[in-house]
């Protein structure tokens, strides 16, 4: 492996664990309670609460590290594929379309 490769390693690593924190800190979901089944987690949030937007993330709740990041990943691609709808829809139909 070239000294490259380990670098970006290490930075992809570091990111990683940069985003982790972030969502910790900028939880933005408030949480009742947390199901563990065999191979899924059931998150069930609360009402939000009028005029808050940032919630303590439920680390109580959560036993494992791969858990706790499970919880911290979910729903965190829902703009990412709002955006590419668009792209895919010209793809599929050949149709143009524009974002705003």
């Amino acid at each position: 492996m070239s000294l490259l490769q380990m670098l970006v390693g290490r930075i992809g690593k570091t990111l990683r664990e940069i985003f982790y924190v972030f969502s910790e800190r900028a939880y933005t979901y408030n949480i009742s309670t947390i199901a563990k089944g065999v191979d899924a987690l059931m998150v069930s949030q609360a009402p939000n609460q009028v005029g808050r937007v940032l919630f303590e993330f439920p680390a109580q709740l959560l036993q494992s590290l791969q858990d706790r990041r499970a919880v911290l990943c979910m729903r965190r691609s829902e703009d990412a594929v709002g955006y590419l709808h668009c792209f895919i829809s010209q793809m599929l139909k050949g149709s143009m379309c524009t974002v705003r």
